[in-house]
């Protein structure tokens, strides 16, 4: 009998301490967003699925440090080069330092830069790279549509420039944080970023909060069914549940009082903008970036008490390109349609059973970004999909 109370006191003891072990591990983190924050690979010991199926997302690979896996673009010969003209080139080369940029002119090396950052994965990326705490924009990007080397946007197709700032307002929507200051130089007041507290990313905790006390409960009480201490979409109001989208998806225009980073799903995100912002037309939102405005003027919106951005989009899976899914979606409440006033044959009529969304909210070019290709003197129009349900003019083909 004393035998077996040993041994239950040992399995009991050795079993606290595993328990403590993984807590303090929480406790201690080193999370440059405060000892709060878990870290995202924290969640996934309770929730692997929704944990890989998320990390294969465009959310999650907003930011990442490039690498010849992460980056589209070709490296090999004739198919490298974006030229500004027959004497002035950008070259996309490795070398035994990474990967680089390099401008020649009349064939001689003038500068070259390092791929450090991939900002972007489904439509184009562009790229940045460090120069002490500041990061710049790589003049060349990527655009996926066109398979090709391009004029980062924005860029000119003529001059290069290795020395455009981005700030922490661009990794506000592209990573989930990084740290930054203002400092007094010779040239006024710069801002100076961290990059060792930079967050690749958009991660579990950029939307759903601070987890240590999260994960500490459930692993003390891993019976428990109801989650604690983590911010749930469920128990959100719809507004709530809007803001938490269109603070990265209702444009930069405005004036922030308040870092995005500090946002937390719950908030209000009017709170976050000095109240002073004009009205604007629909007709000036663009496609890329002002999705939340565009939906809040569509009718399927105005008329629903309950439509947000995840009747359609579900943040932990990849974006699906099957039509027909988002089409299901229109028919669950435009089941009586019969689109009357079109006049149609056979395949238009098992075509408007499966998809509503090329007539309803068509690929639109973004007024904002636009592509140089290389050698052209026209850009290639960056299409995305408008977020404004409408009825929209047939085009004749």
């Amino acid at each position: 009998m004393r035998n077996k109370k040993s041994l239950i006191l040992i399995v009991t003891i050795c079993g606290l301490i595993m328990f403590l072990s993984r807590c303090i591990s929480v406790e201690k983190s080193n999370d440059p967003r405060g000892n709060v924050y878990a870290g995202s690979l924290t969640c996934r010991q309770c929730h692997q699925s929704i944990y890989d199926t998320y990390t294969s997302t465009a959310h999650y690979k907003s930011t990442r440090p490039a690498s010849d896996k992460n980056v589209l673009g070709s490296f090999h010969n004739g198919q490298n080069v974006f030229a500004y003209d027959e004497h002035t080139k950008m070259m996309m080369e490795h070398r035994d330092s990474g990967m680089f940029q390099a401008l020649y002119v009349n064939g001689k090396e003038k500068e070259a830069h390092r791929f450090d950052l991939t900002f972007g994965l489904r439509h184009a990326q562009t790229f940045l790279y460090w120069e002490g705490n500041k990061s710049f924009e790589l003049p060349v990007s990527y655009f996926i549509p066109a398979a090709s080397w391009v004029a980062s946007p924005g860029f000119s197709a003529t001059h290069v420039n290795f020395k455009r700032f981005i700030g922490r307002t661009c990794y506000e929507c592209h990573s989930s944080f990084i740290d930054s200051k203002l400092n007094q130089s010779p040239q006024g007041i710069e801002e100076v970023l961290d990059k060792t507290t930079l967050i690749n990313g958009i991660d579990c905790e950029r939307c759903h909060g601070p987890a240590v006390n999260h994960v500490n409960f459930h692993l003390a009480y891993p019976g428990a069914k109801e989650a604690k201490y983590i911010i749930k979409s469920a128990s959100l109001t719809r507004q709530q549940k809007l803001d938490a989208c269109a603070v990265c998806h209702s444009g930069n225009d405005k004036q922030k009082e308040i870092s995005a980073f500090k946002f937390k799903m719950g908030d209000t995100l009017a709170n976050f903008f000095l109240p002073w912002a004009p009205h604007r037309k629909t007709t000036e939102f663009d496609v890329h970036g002002n999705q939340y405005q565009l939906l809040s003027e569509s009718k399927c919106f105005l008329q629903s008490k309950v439509m947000t951005c995840g009747t359609c989009h579900d943040p932990h899976t990849n974006v699906v390109t099957d039509l027909s899914m988002y089409s299901n979606k229109c028919v669950s409440c435009h089941n009586e349609v019969e689109h009357r006033s079109l006049k149609m044959d056979a395949a238009m009529k098992n075509t408007i059973k499966t998809n509503c969304i090329d007539c309803h909210m068509p690929e639109q070019p973004s007024r904002i970004f636009a592509f140089q290709l290389s050698g052209s003197t026209e850009k290639a129009a960056y299409l995305l999909r408008t977020h404004k349900i409408a009825v929209y003019p047939v085009i004749k083909q």
